[in-house]
C-alpha cells in the first residue's frame, strides 16, 4: 500500500499539538485517523472528519470503501476549491491503486 494521505499543511500546521505529532509519526495507524476524525467532527470540520475516516478505511485494506467515502464527500456543493482539489486528487490515487490491483470498481463521478 502507498503511504497514507494526511491532507494539506494548512490543517497539519507545524505539528506542535501532541495529537498531530502522533499522527505525523504514526501515519499508518488507522486508530489515530479515527481519533482525528472524531476530533474534527467535534470541532465542526466534517469534511476533514470524512477524509480521516476514508484514510482509516484505506489503512485497514478497504481501498474501495475509502474511495466511495471520498466520492460521497466530493458530491457536496459547499466544498471550496482546495477541499475539492484535495479530495479529487485522493480519489484519483485510490482509483489508480484499485486499477493496479485489478479491482477498479469506482466509477468516475459525472458532474
Amino acid at each position: 500500500m502507498a503511504r497514507p494521505h494526511l491532507g494539506g499543511d494548512e490543517v497539519l500546521g507545524d505539528g506542535s499539538s501532541p495529537a498531530m505529532q502522533q499522527l505525523l509519526q504514526r501515519a499508518d495507524d488507522p486508530q489515530l485517523h479515527e481519533l482525528y476524525a472524531r476530533s474534527a467532527n467535534i470541532a465542526g470540520d466534517d469534511v476533514r472528519a470524512k477524509e480521516a475516516i476514508a484514510e482509516s478505511y484505506y489503512l485497514k485494506g478497504g481501498i474501495h470503501e475509502a474511495a466511495l467515502q471520498l466520492q460521497e464527500l466530493a458530491r457536496r456543493e459547499d466544498l471550496d476549491y482546495y477541499q475539492r482539489a484535495r479530495i479529487t486528487a485522493r480519489i484519483n490515487e485510490l482509483r489508480l491503486e484499485l486499477a493496479k490491483m485489478g479491482k477498479e470498481e469506482v466509477r468516475e463521478e459525472r458532474r
